[in-house]
């Protein structure tokens, strides 16, 4: 037997695959989320992810002045310290904007219809995503406890 060297994987493979396994996760918590009767499918062979290209994310949170009891109605920066510390992704959290040609999720509030609680708009190139767009409903931050706010962001 000899040893056999494996070559490097190029580079973003690697967090592609990361992200592709988050991605199969959250389908799965969206479909036990919406409940019985709601049936959330995916024929493997066909499903095509897309990723961010480069290790480092630009969380913009235009939420962070509005207020509930004192504290802030969307814990955004808080999560976003969790999801930086959980994976090898760089999440850098501002309040100020996202500096230019960096890839920013912007998060904001809004009235949404209905009981939707959040909408999430993705630009992407081929299978690289270029920029995120979050908007978090307006009643359900003034009505739900701050687990449940957390748990939404």
């Amino acid at each position: 037997v000899r040893d056999r060297q494996v070559p490097p994987e190029p580079p973003g493979t690697v967090m592609r695959k990361i992200l592709a396994s988050i991605a199969v996760f959250a389908a799965l918590l969206v479909a036990a989320l919406v409940g019985p009767g709601s049936v959330l499918t995916a024929d493997a062979a066909t499903v095509n992810f897309t990723s961010w290209p480069k290790d480092v994310i630009y969380v913009y949170d235009t939420t962070a002045g509005v207020k509930k009891s004192g504290s802030q109605t969307w814990p955004v920066k808080s999560a976003a310290a969790r999801w930086s510390k959980s994976n090898p992704v760089d999440i850098r959290y501002t309040t100020k904007g996202c500096p230019a040609k960096v890839q920013c999720v912007t998060i904001r509030q809004a009235e949404l219809a209905g009981s939707t609680v959040g909408v999430a708009e993705t630009t992407a190139v081929g299978a690289d995503i270029r920029s995120s767009k979050i908007t978090l409903d307006t009643t359900f931050g003034r009505t739900n406890s701050a687990a449940r706010r957390q748990n939404v962001v």
